[in-house]
């Protein structure tokens, strides 16, 4: 009979179901989908608990010595299905794919460090071909009578992909082609096709190397081998090139984006934008934003969930992306007077489109009232920078100045991790110090003008 165990968290509860077979205890750990009542928890815990454990018992014994990379790997995605974020998951399925070209077939017990070297060898010679493709004259003959979500849909790709692509902004192959296929048009009559080459980004080759140690990991927490081989400072060593350094605003070029806030005219863009300048918040966490997450009395807005777009799966409502992630921030006077005004502009709305609004409580919404697609937060900080003269930066690059921008005014390193949802605040100081550099004259002329 199953064992169950709940454990409470601060994001709800998780619950270890484990099983007695072969003279092993064998467990594994899920949470229950969110908005279920607690009858219907338990029902559906307890039909878990009899899926795992007939599962387990009718499984055949595998022999420790036996086991491979490829199986322990897929044990190791399975196990962390409750507990794990799902993107993560999907972009671990994808690395495990490569890793067992080189070593899914070998049993655990016989991987040694040079067939880790052998892969990480691979990825440093890796040479990534990819292709982009861009419009060359206007495609509306074929939009004639047709909506641009009705298109989007049919295609499988969200409506602000197809606004891009109509603007002359490149988007991937397999974009253009299902668009040509969908509308009835030619690709090469209508696209030009972009080939690029480029070397295996540093970022990427960590990624595999993590996703390497934590099944080595869970490997050895299970008792299949005595020790990771893959945990060694010198194979992370030898992995080449440089980390892409964080894109964060100028102070000049922070100044003209406080200046195109304050001059924006569409309330959705200036509220989005503002608020991610302003507090420092994930993109995800924005869109995950509902109008009880907000009390304007108090100046407080708290992040409560993720509202993220997976693809094949559309648009996913989470928890926090950590522990941290959940809090309660206090906002500045001016962004409290912009939430006023936006408020005002919503209900407004709100009232004006009656029964066609579906009011989903989210701040961040498409004119009917559904929850957009986080995205659309890039369109719209791309939208602002252009009109104001701004270089190109992400949403998440504004989180990155504002980090940057409470380091230089002396706040708490504390404080700031506490208010960015950041779990580590000595990671603040080691990722960020550095780009405080532009401030050594300033510091310098201050001493000069109040010290001297």
């Amino acid at each position: 009979m199953a064992t169950i165990t709940e454990h409470k968290l601060k994001n709800g509860k998780s619950y270890t179901i484990q099983v007695k077979a072969n003279g092993k205890f064998v467990s594994t750990t899920i949470k229950a989908p969110e908005n279920m009542r607690q009858a219907e928890i338990t029902r559906y815990i307890n039909r878990m608990a009899a899926e795992f454990e007939e599962k387990v018992r009718t499984s055949p014994k595998i022999d420790k010595q036996d086991i491979n990379f490829s199986e322990c790997a897929e044990q190791w995605l399975n196990a962390g299905q409750g507990s794990k974020r799902q993107t993560y998951l999907i972009n671990c399925e994808s690395i495990i794919q490569d890793l067992n070209k080189f070593i899914g077939s070998k049993p655990l017990n016989a991987i040694t460090r040079a067939d880790c070297e052998k892969i990480f060898i691979y990825l440093n010679n890796r040479i990534i071909e990819t292709s982009r493709a861009r419009l060359i004259k206007p495609i509306d003959e074929f939009l004639v009578n047709q909506k641009i979500g009705l298109v989007s849909e049919e295609c499988g790709f969200n409506r602000i992909t197809l606004q891009m692509l109509r603007k002359g902004n490149f988007v991937q192959i397999e974009t253009a082609t299902t668009l040509a296929k969908c509308l009835g048009f030619k690709l090469t009559d209508y696209f030009e096709i972009i080939k690029e080459t480029r070397l295996y980004s540093k970022e990427s080759k960590l990624k595999y190397r993590r996703t390497l140690n934590a099944i080595l990991n869970y490997a050895v927490e299970n008792e299949y081998v005595n020790r990771n081989v893959a945990n060694s400072k010198s194979l992370k060593n030898m992995i080449s090139g440089q980390l892409k350094e964080k894109d964060i605003l100028s102070l000049l070029e922070t100044k003209q984006l406080i200046t195109a806030i304050k001059n924006e005219d569409n309330i959705k863009i200036k509220t989005a934008v503002a608020i991610l300048f302003y507090t420092g918040m994930r993109k995800s966490e924005l869109c995950g934003l509902e109008w009880k997450d907000i009390n304007l009395f108090e100046h407080k807005i708290s992040i409560n969930r993720n509202s993220i777009f997976i693809p094949r799966k559309g648009l996913i409502t989470k928890d926090p992306k950590t522990e941290k992630s959940k809090r309660t921030i206090k906002i500045c006077n001016y962004l409290n007077e912009i939430l006023i005004a936006y408020k005002n502009w919503y209900a407004n709305e709100k009232e004006r489109l009656g029964d066609y609004f579906n009011d989903c409580d989210r701040l961040m919404v498409l004119d009917n009232g559904n929850p957009i697609n986080p995205e659309t937060v890039n369109h719209w900080l791309t939208k602002l920078l252009i009109k104001n003269g701004i270089r190109k930066v992400t949403p998440h690059s504004l989180r990155h100045t504002h980090i940057t921008l409470q380091l230089r005014d002396g706040v708490s390193v504390k404080v700031i991790a506490r208010n960015v949802g950041h779990c580590d605040a000595s990671m603040i100081l080691k990722v960020y110090s550095h780009y405080l550099a532009e401030d050594e004259d300033t510091t310098a002329n201050l001493f000069d003008e109040k010290y001297c």
